[in-house]
């Protein structure tokens, strides 16, 4: 199946109808980190989950950056978690926290590239606007014999 990127935008602004709470946002933002990462073709990243986020009370804008930042915890496998940090790049125009469209920064489950992780630094970097199709491998529309 193949996706434009119009029809991924008008996907977005669909999505952007429905009124989104800071604190649903990051619930649903741990279950779609945990969905991104178990989809990973890496068999070392589809171990690791995503248990909850823990936003900064102040958002940092400045010239550089518009960002939500702040701690979340992250799983290995069963036995392990880690506190790491997190960055939420937010979009040019915001000012402040009352202007964030939550729902608009939840990237679709049929799209990628919006998720980096930083394992040296501890660090995961959302990049909502940075998202493009994912494609499947090429064996996924193969016949069954």
């Amino acid at each position: 199946m193949r996706h434009s990127i119009a029809a991924l935008h008008v996907k977005a602004v669909t999505c952007t109808i429905f009124h989104v709470t800071e604190r649903e946002y990051f619930i649903a933002l741990e279950y779609r980190v945990c969905r991104e990462l178990a989809g990973m073709r890496d068999e070392n990243l589809r171990i690791i989950w995503c248990d909850g986020f823990l936003p900064d009370p102040q958002i940092e804008i400045s010239r550089r950056h518009r960002r939500v930042t702040g701690k979340f915890w992250i799983g290995f496998g069963g036995s392990h978690h880690e506190l790491w940090d997190f960055h939420l790049l937010l979009g040019p125009i915001v000012k402040d926290r009352q202007q964030i469209d939550w729902a608009a920064l939840l990237p679709p489950d049929e799209v990628t590239g919006w998720l980096s992780m930083y394992f040296a630094s501890k660090l995961l970097v959302v990049r909502p606007y940075a998202i493009y199709p994912e494609i499947l491998p090429s064996t996924a529309f193969t016949r069954p014999r």
